[in-house]
């Protein structure tokens, strides 16, 4: 049995563990794109200069000639290269030339379905909305440029979130009147059913598109247990046309592959409780006659910013010229496509918005400056006016609580992200609940922040001196937190490095607690299941610098048994933990263990290194729907004792 230095820190009196948890931009000439099917570091698609001439004979091979070619995008960090061509002979005549590179984009079978479908459901929007017109497209690499692309019209003006700032207030005013207008010919594009548009009667190439075109078929979201998928009720409900219906299916779905994946493994699935809080609040929702209203299935732009408005200068101001950048567009009830637009009165709002912002963050009123609250509400009004009185509702009441929860069950809750939108889900519904009628308790997401410290040791040795005095254990407890994790430090490391490790993870916005339990071999000292059923927290930093690991010179078996022989009462998972090794000297990263079945002979299952601020998170989500197979043999970590 190898032997290594273990180090955990303990506190002055509790000795505790430590508790885890196409748009413009600017040129880039000289670097390079590579392909989906590259290897690292090769480069399937030259530096611009390079590619330039395989742009030109494409050109030439479907009747263009004559053409300035100008980079817009040029870079693997975008789903496509985007391309401007102006027309030498008639500068009038412009297109727009786009390549996926996004790994997302292609298919086993080397056709990129998303050109095809995005093709087909341009050609049907011809005449009902302001957007590009496809003039050629290949969907498969068998052309001059070896790669798929689309051809499209370039529509005239510019970028809506280049000029917005600098327009005066009428401007902006006259701007909204415009946007609401494009909501309204958004929402009087209806469809049968709510999915994904695709378009299985267009060939994989087209030089000579016609418009406009049929209505694309519209598949319906297939996602979750297969079997769950295949039962005659499951594609009615996905339909769509009750909005309630499409939902829980939704989660129905999820939860069953969930159980099937927990028995499989022998393990518990840390997201049906999600799953279950959710059809909680449809539930409650139902009651208060959220889904009394028929929903119309509306054609929604995932990512109406206007970063994919474009405008063109008047007389007076800026007129609307057209929408870009369709990729990905869907058939939805209507509520759930009617997230508020806050970019009108909150432009500098910071990170993603669309698709993935979900409504999660909207300012308030009384944050506003007076000049944006009056755009707030001449937009609301406008709305009102052309949508309806229900619009209002369907953005900022209960519609933001649908949208939310149709994010993490469309795809499934399965990363960290969606584990914190959860989160925030839950604690605003929480407190919803508590401002209608006082309420005890908390849900069981709200009570994993307080649910079970995983452990840190610390292999310094301990003096007798330093042991700490007997507590009292209280009787065992059911554990009711899904978060519990054990680390365990493994080096003697300076206070200064632990210190900074345990604050890290503090500081992660997603747990923003004490969730590492920096622990000695004295169970009495760790973490205790109170009374009520609540837990404690882990290790907060500093810690007494006077501290010294019990665990310098153990193995990670015996911290297997150490994490085996722990009574019922001590507030700790019993599956993951976390070592600190000779990269947490250099980096300040942890390495997160798994124990195997205990039916085995090895003890540890496998190690993947994380950094500090990350770990909490990591661990949170944590499940047997992971691959971990796949996932060790991809990111498996070689301890450095």
């Amino acid at each position: 049995m190898d032997t290594m230095d273990l180090h955990v820190s303990v506190p002055e009196e509790h000795a505790p563990v430590l508790v885890p948890e196409e748009n413009e931009v600017e040129e880039s000439n000289n670097q390079s794109v590579a392909s989906a099917d590259s290897e690292e570091g090769e480069e399937l698609i030259e530096p611009f200069e390079d590619y330039k001439p395989k742009i030109e004979q494409l050109l030439l091979s479907i009747g263009f000639s004559d053409f300035d070619i100008e980079v817009l995008q040029h870079d693997l960090q975008y789903s496509n290269c985007v391309y401007a061509l102006t027309s030498l002979t008639k500068p009038e005549d412009k297109y727009i030339l786009r390549v996926p590179v996004g790994p997302e984009l292609r298919e086993d079978d080397g056709v990129c379905e998303a050109i095809i479908n995005d093709a087909a459901l341009l050609g049907y929007l011809a005449d009902r909305l302001p957007v590009p017109r496809v003039v050629a497209y290949s969907a498969t690499e068998d052309n001059v440029l070896g790669e798929a692309y689309t051809l499209q019209t370039c529509l005239p003006g510019m970028r809506l979130d280049n000029v917005f700032e600098k327009m005066d207030h009428e401007g902006k005013l006259a701007i909204i009147d415009q946007y609401v207008g494009l909501i309204a010919k958004l929402e009087a594009i209806t469809f049968p059913t709510a999915g994904t548009f695709t378009a299985s009667c267009l060939e994989p190439t087209s030089t000579k598109m016609f418009s406009p075109l049929a209505a694309p078929e519209v598949t319906f979201f297939n996602k979750g247990d297969d079997e769950f998928i295949e039962e005659p009720t499951t594609e009615a409900n996905r339909a769509g046309p009750g909005l309630k219906a499409l939902i829980v299916s939704h989660i129905d779905g999820w939860v069953e592959k969930e159980r099937k994946d927990a028995e499989k493994c022998q393990d518990e699935s840390l997201r049906i409780p999600y799953y279950e809080k959710m059809k909680e609040i449809l539930d409650t929702l139902d009651t208060e006659g959220a889904f009394h209203q028929p929903q119309p299935i509306v054609l929604h732009h995932w990512d109406l910013e206007p970063r994919n408005v474009m405008v063109t200068p008047t007389s007076t101001g800026y007129e609307i010229t057209g929408i870009i950048d369709w990729d990905d567009a869907l058939a939805l009830p209507r509520t759930l496509a009617r997230r508020a637009p806050d970019w009108i009165w909150d432009f500098e709002k910071e990170g993603f918005t669309g698709y993935l912002d979900t409504d999660s963050h909207p300012k308030a009123d009384s944050d506003l400056s007076q000049d944006n609250l009056v755009l707030k509400d001449h937009f609301d009004e406008k709305a009102k006016l052309v949508l309806g009185d229900q619009y209002l509702q369907d953005t900022y009441g209960t519609g933001r609580l649908l949208r939310r929860i149709w994010t993490l069950v469309r795809e499934g809750a399965f990363s960290m992200w969606y584990h914190t939108l959860a989160i925030e889900l839950t604690n605003e519904w929480e407190e919803r609940l508590a401002e209608l009628e006082p309420v005890s308790g908390e849900s069981p997401m709200a009570e994993q922040q307080e649910a079970e410290p995983a452990v840190v040791i610390d292999a310094s040795p301990v003096s007798e001196e330093q042991a700490p005095e007997p507590v009292m254990v209280p009787e065992p407890q059911k554990p009711v937190g899904l978060w519990a994790k054990v680390v365990y430090w493994f080096r003697c490391l300076a206070g200064k490095t632990l210190n900074s490790v345990l604050q890290e993870a503090h500081d992660d916005p997603s747990v923003n607690t004490w969730w590492w339990y920096l622990a000695t071999l004295d169970y009495r000292a760790a973490p205790q299941r109170k009374p009520d059923g609540t837990g404690q927290i882990g290790t907060p930093a500093p810690i007494d610098p006077s501290f010294s690991s019990p665990f310098v010179g153990k193995s990670l078996e015996d911290v297997a048994q150490w994490l085996r022989g722990k009574p019922q009462s001590v507030d700790v998972d019993d599956r993951y933990f976390g070592v600190l090794d000779k990269q947490a000297e250099k980096s300040g990263k942890i390495a997160i263990c798994r124990l195997n079945d205990p039916k085995l002979e090895k003890e540890i299952a496998w190690c993947i290194l994380r950094e500090a601020d990350y770990s909490t998170l990591f661990l949170a989500g944590l499940d047997s729907d992971l691959d971990w197979n796949e996932l060790v043999q991809l990111q498996k970590y070689t301890l450095e004792l």
